[in-house]
């Protein structure tokens, strides 16, 4: 007799454990504020004022501010942070209890505590995989969070890999073409103090490639250079002005899939070592002015390959090309098997992390930046060389701290209906 295989749908088993998570961690954190405001009041300790309140209840200052933002802060669910440890908890309810706290009302809150632990101990065995759960489902402080998250991974990734930097920057700029339905792009970027800490440190620094949505190389486009008389750097599209140190080897590597690699191959240890490599090229009719049913939106990527303190990616369009609109950001996996490009049938790995887009203020446009020396003169004569001022230009940016090792910060412009078309 055949036995008919049983499959289990995963999908619908792990979206039943998520609404389970959910359900019980919004029923715990308002039982427990929910007590502690009620031992609040029973006492006539007023958790508001945690000043006042660690002197009434004789406890620390820092627990007392614990129970205040757990009982009056604006997100019970990212309070739940906030509950304090064992040794704690038993402190906080000996201080009640001697203010006066009926018995019943110390009990409840004991198990409401332990109810917390519980929670714990069924979804993340340990807290800090919790918070880190936790931090999906609460807006309070989830920003601050998120930082210290991904500053310990940089931290650990530079620490693995040997190398890391303290500003990354992609700069794309937009012009009109002498084909009227396309534009012409300028890229630069630069690593900013890169510093080796392991004299055997091999990186790839960068990986150039223009993509349509489908993600195929643009065939007919190739690289050219920003400087007069080509580039400088070992057939590399250096710009030397804006290099600093002594820049150690860097390989080029051409990819079967269309992509040019530039890896370093060692340098110097620490800040004997450190150097900022920058790099510029252009490539004519190579951006979509209008909607085509191959590309339905620009998308500009600073890919991070290398550990980063902090990113930003600028993107200037040219006044007279796409019409003035807010662009969309996203932050997606670079990971192997993941798509790096958005397209039809494919979606890619996003990463769950609120990111905005600025625009830069004009007139004149606003190209000051503390942390990448020379920039403004940078883009300036990127502006230059494709002819152009930055009176011409509505500018964009997006900044991260500690960003995410490969991943990728995308800009995404919607592109606009050929009026042409659309008159017909």
């Amino acid at each position: 007799m055949a036995i008919e295989p049983q499959f289990t749908d995963q999908s619908k088993t792990e979206q039943r454990e998520d609404r389970a998570f959910v359900v019980q961690v919004r029923r715990t954190a308002f039982r427990v504020r929910e007590v502690l405001a009620e031992l609040s009041a029973a006492t006539g300790v007023d958790v508001s004022q945690p000043r006042s309140a660690a002197r009434l209840l004789e406890i620390d200052k820092t627990l007392a501010w614990k129970i205040s933002k757990i009982t009056t802060g604006s997100d019970p669910i990212g309070a739940l942070s906030m509950i304090p440890g064992a040794a704690s908890q038993r402190t906080m309810l000996r201080a009640f209890t001697k203010a006066g706290a009926p018995t019943e009302l110390v009990d409840r809150t004991r198990t409401a505590l332990a109810e917390f632990q519980q929670l714990i101990e069924d979804h993340a065995s340990d807290r800090e995989t919790f918070e880190i759960m936790l931090s999906s489902m609460s807006t309070d402080g989830q920003q601050a969070r998120e930082e210290s998250q991904r500053k310990s991974a940089f931290q650990g990734n530079s620490a693995i890999w040997g190398i890391h930097c303290r500003v990354r920057t992609w700069s794309y700029v937009v012009s009109p073409s002498e084909d009227p339905n396309f534009g012409d792009l300028a890229v630069v970027g630069s690593f900013v103090d890169v510093r080796c800490l392991r004299q055997d440190a091999r990186w790839t620094l960068a990986t150039i490639a223009a993509l349509d949505d489908s993600g195929r190389p643009i065939a007919g486009n190739p690289i050219q250079s920003l400087v007069p008389g080509g580039s400088a750097f070992n057939g590399m599209p250096v710009l030397p002005e804006f290099c600093r140190g002594d820049v150690p080897a860097i390989d080029r590597i051409l990819r079967a899939d269309g992509v040019t690699q530039y890896r370093l191959v060692g340098g110097e240890v620490g800040n004997s070592g450190l150097f900022t490599w920058t790099i510029g090229w252009r490539y004519p009719k190579v951006v979509s002015r209008w909607r085509t049913p191959r590309d339905s939106h620009g998308e500009f990527a600073l890919n991070m390959l290398i550990p980063a303190e902090s990113a930003m990616l600028d993107v200037f369009v040219d006044r007279d090309f796409w019409p003035q609109t807010q662009p969309a950001v996203g932050l997606y996996s670079l990971l192997p098997g993941e798509s790096q490009v958005a397209h039809p049938g494919t979606d890619r790995q996003s990463l769950n992390m609120k990111q905005s887009v600025d625009r830069l203020h004009s007139d004149p446009l606003d190209l000051a930046v503390h942390d990448v020396p020379k920039y403004g003169r940078m883009i300036e004569s990127t502006f230059a060389a494709m002819g152009k001022t930055s009176a011409d230009f509505i500018g964009y940016r997006a900044r991260m701290k500690y960003p995410v090792l490969s991943s990728s910060i995308c800009m995404q412009f919607d592109l606009p209906l050929n009026p042409i078309l659309k008159s017909k």
